[in-house]
Parts: C-alpha cells; sequence; structure tokens
C-alpha cells in the first residue's frame, strides 16, 4: 500500500505542477515576460498556492508514505481558501479547481486509510496541538498584514484585468491565496505534526507574491504597495527563520516513528 501512496503522490503532484500549470505560473518570478507584466502578481499567486500548498506536500508523501495525512492538511488549507475565494469573487467557476482539487486530496486519503486499517499506519505520531508561541506570534501578525490583501484582492476581482488559465479566472485563487498564507501559519503554530508543511508553503508563497507585487508595482494585478511587497517578504523570512529556530527536534522524534513503522510494514509485506 505504500507503493500505491507513493505511486499517487507523484502523479497528483506532477498533474499540478504541469496541467494545473503551478510549474508555469510560478516560473514569471524566474522569467521575465513583458506579456505577463499586468497580471504578474495573479499568475505568482496561483502558482504559489497549488506549488507550495499541494504539489511541494504530496511530493513530501511520495518519500514518505506514512505522512499520507500531512498533505491533506496542506491541501486541505488550499482547498478551502479557493471555496472561499470562489464566494468572495462571486465566481462560482472556480468551484471546478476546488472539486479537481478535493478529488486529488481523495486519490491519496484512500489508499492512506486502506494503509491505516491494516495497520501500518503511523498512529504513534501525535496530532494533538502544540503550540509555538514565536509562531504564534508571526501567524498573528500574518492576519494584519493580508487583510489589506484579501480587501484589495476582492475588489480588484470585480473589475481589474483578468487571467485565464484552464478557462477559469485567477482573481478568486488570489484572493485565496491571502486566505491561505496566514490560514497556513497558524496550523503551523497549533500543529507540531505539519509544522514545517505548513510555515514553509505559507512563507514561500508570502515571498513569491511579495516579490511579484514588488517587480509589477504599477501594474493592475499589484494591488499592495512597494511597502506592503516589503513587508510580505520580511514577513515570509521571518515565519521560515521562526520555524528554524523552534528546532525540529519534536518532528525528528515523529520521524523516528514514522520510519519505525514504515520499516516494520515493508518487513511484514516482504
Amino acid at each position: 500500500m505504500s507503493r500505491l501512496i507513493r505511486v499517487v503522490a507523484i502523479l497528483v503532484a506532477a498533474a499540478w505542477a504541469v496541467l494545473g500549470f503551478a510549474l508555469a505560473d510560478l516560473a514569471v518570478l524566474l522569467l521575465w515576460n513583458p506579456a505577463f507584466v499586468s497580471v504578474f502578481a495573479l499568475e505568482a499567486s496561483w502558482g504559489a498556492l497549488l506549488m507550495f500548498f499541494v504539489v511541494v506536500p504530496c511530493i513530501h508523501v511520495a518519500i514518505r508514505p506514512g505522512r499520507w495525512a500531512d498533505a491533506l492538511v496542506t491541501g486541505g488549507i488550499a482547498l478551502a481558501s479557493i471555496v472561499a475565494g470562489s464566494l468572495l469573487a462571486g465566481d462560482p467557476a472556480t468551484l471546478i479547481l476546488a472539486g479537481l482539487l478535493a478529488a486529488s486530496l481523495a486519490a491519496i486519503a484512500v489508499p492512506g486509510v486502506i494503509r491505516a486499517r491494516s495497520g501500518a499506519a503511523d498512529a504513534g505520531v501525535p496530532w494533538h496541538p502544540r503550540l509555538d508561541v514565536a509562531l504564534l506570534v508571526i501567524a498573528l501578525a500574518g492576519m494584519v498584514l493580508w487583510a489589506p490583501y484579501l480587501v484589495n484582492a476582492t475588489v480588484g476581482a470585480d473589475g481589474l484585468p483578468r487571467d485565464i488559465t484552464m478557462g477559469l479566472d485567477h482573481w478568486p485563487v488570489h484572493i485565496a491565496a491571502g486566505i491561505a498564507i496566514p490560514l497556513g501559519a497558524l496550523v503551523a503554530a497549533v500543529l507540531g505534526r505539519v509544522r514545517t508543511l505548513a510555515a514553509c508553503a505559507s512563507a514561500l508563497s508570502a515571498v513569491s507574491i511579495g516579490t511579484a507585487m514588488a517587480v509589477s508595482q504599477g501594474a493592475p494585478s499589484a494591488t499592495e504597495s512597494a511597502h506592503w511587497s516589503v513587508l510580505a517578504v520580511t514577513w515570509g523570512t521571518l515565519l521560515l527563520l521562526a520555524l528554524v529556530w523552534s528546532g525540529r527536534r519534536n518532528e525528528k522524534i515523529e520521524d523516528d516513528i514514522v520510519d519505525r513503522v514504515d520499516r516494520a510494514a515493508s518487513r511484514s509485506t516482504s
């Protein structure tokens, strides 16, 4: 079952990275194209949300199938945010994207649950809350920082130039990023099990969007100022530093437990 989880996770990661345009849209940060200047921030937010909250966690599961549920948490944050973004933008078409994401997460969950019921589960890894004060402070600051972004993105969805991918408007996903980033930081602060994945997803998305806003000042999609852009990049950097500062001792213990369970499962099936 671990092999099946790996295969499914790889397929899901590849599908969202390529067919979901996570890789292509995030690449605008590295491959400057004047044709995308007017929608630069919209491209970056789409790519960052799907890459760091969906694709990277799936790659993590492909490497560590015992942590299959971790991708459901970060993917669930993206899913809930996309649904909220669709509602705030008044664009029900974006629910198609949410449905595809829900199906992708279900594809990982099904073999994961079967694996758990077979006894080869990572039951020894705690899911209970484990608060990190430094991360909590940064997460709360992030809610304040991303509030104007969320407001301006919602307003912009009603009148600013659109950017279409797979027939879907980027603005609802742009809004979703403003929800997922502070929410991911909050989850990282209170749930040690997914602390690294959630914190990195939020931090890297914040840095990506902040950078995109900074270099596209004056473009319609750059709804935030250069000062906000600097704060967004700084906030993301501080979130990463706080993650490192808090230490990875507990996560290492959890990973060791999962490793032992995985090895035991491999021996039992060989």
